[in-house]
């Protein structure tokens, strides 16, 4: 609840009061208590009431689980990840109609020879061949 402080213009006394906003009413102005002067003779000041939240705080601590939470869904993502994988990624192995081979160009060699298209074996044997340099 806010507090009302207010002056006597006559005595220059000071005095609070305090209530809810909706029982406060602009025209109604107590008596003063010193000197008993008329409600026209008074001042009123309102102050807003000290709010105080003990502890962390409720915004810090806040932005504070919300960055707690983004780190434990980013490892959570990653272990999701490894899992579904099984840390396992599956590698091509040069081999013409299950005839493993060393490199893709003896691959795409043999599969000329055996009369089998070369367009495949072509491409990885560049690639190879530029790590190679």
């Amino acid at each position: 609840m806010p507090t009302y402080d207010y002056e006597c213009q006559a005595c220059e006394h000071h005095f609070e009061l305090v209530m809810k906003m909706s029982e406060f009413d602009a025209k109604m102005k107590p008596t003063c208590p010193e000197c008993g002067a008329e409600k026209q003779s008074i001042r009123v000041f309102v102050t807003a009431p000290m709010v105080n939240f003990p502890g962390d705080g409720w915004a810090t601590k806040n932005n504070r689980i919300a960055g707690q939470m983004r780190a434990k869904n980013k490892r959570l993502k990653e272990k999701e990840r490894e899992q579904k994988g099984d840390g396992m990624i599956p590698k091509l192995a040069p081999n013409v109609g299950g005839e493993r081979v060393d490199s893709w160009s003896e691959a795409a060699k043999l599969a000329k020879s055996k009369g089998k298209s070369t367009s495949g074996y072509e491409k990885y044997a560049r690639k190879e061949k530029a790590n190679k340099l």
